[in-house]
């Protein structure tokens, strides 16, 4: 498995994988389309077994605090290490100082369970947060 960043020749590969992990409530074609154009505010990792793209972490960065805005694993790649992985570079890649946040499904206990091995902890809670009514927990890590 390999980690680069990704570009807008990604887009068809990380809309299957959200569409396939996300269902019902993926972000649509141009969301993606917009976090892969390339600016200063914004980034995207996507990991790969073998070229193709398995998994991708989309982030927004506002000076020392970055944003994990959407991040999936292919299901067929999922409790393979490929989350725990693209995670681990993305954390190790941060400068000293950097504040990560992120929301995520309060019933999503694989990714909560992830995240707090990372070193993410609760620090808020928003209700009906998602477009079935469920709440987020707020997590944020520190390097």
């Amino acid at each position: 498995m390999n980690i680069r960043l990704g570009s807008l020749s990604d887009l068809t590969e990380i809309i299957q994988i959200e569409n396939e992990v996300f269902k019902n409530y993926c972000w649509n074609y141009n969301i993606i389309k917009n976090e892969l154009i390339s600016a200063k505010d914004r980034e995207t990792f996507v990991i790969t077994d073998h070229e193709k793209i398995i998994g991708y972490l989309m982030i927004r960065k506002f000076k020392n605090q970055i944003d994990i805005l959407n991040f999936a694993i292919s299901k067929f790649f999922q409790k393979q290490g490929a989350g725990w992985k693209l995670l681990n570079y993305f954390l190790d890649s941060l400068p000293k100082m950097t504040q990560v946040t992120l929301e995520v499904k309060q019933g999503n206990k694989k990714a909560i369970k992830l995240y707090k091995k990372a070193g993410f902890y609760k620090v808020g809670f928003r209700k009906k947060y998602y477009r079935d009514g469920s709440g987020a927990l707020i997590m944020k890590f520190m390097k």
